[in-house]
């Protein structure tokens, strides 16, 4: 799928920024379901994860759930994983397809908004 690793550590967990927006939002998402039960942030682990990946990013336009499968979700049943299957599918090489070429919509978006925020702190 063209993926690449960007590693960090702990000491100096900056790759491209991405990585502190999201984590910055998921902290929000969590602060906001858990309320005062800071004890029980388990239990609301699959709604977090369900809100943050339906949300659409700013600079893509996409929620991340679309830029990894290719389309929304609509309820929690599309987060759950399909089973696992060991045949060609003309349909799946298709879709890969389609979804390499939405990652790549979506990574030009990103340069492009990276540029324009550079160029307006400049």
């Amino acid at each position: 799928m063209g993926t690449k690793f960007q590693f960090s550590s702990s000491s100096h967990p900056q790759t491209d920024g991405q990585t502190e927006a999201a984590n910055r939002i998921v902290g929000n998402l969590f602060r906001s379901f858990v309320g005062k039960n800071l004890k029980q942030w388990d239990l609301i682990l699959a709604q977090v994860e369900f809100a943050y990946n339906k949300s659409t990013n700013q600079p893509t336009e996409k929620c991340p759930f679309e830029v990894a499968y290719g389309t929304r979700p609509h309820s929690l049943l599309d987060l759950t994983p399909s089973s696992d299957k060991h045949q060609y599918s003309a349909y799946a090489e298709s879709r890969a397809k389609k979804i390499k070429k939405l990652h790549e919509q979506v990574r030009q978006r990103i340069i492009k908004q990276n540029s324009r925020y550079k160029t307006n702190r400049n």
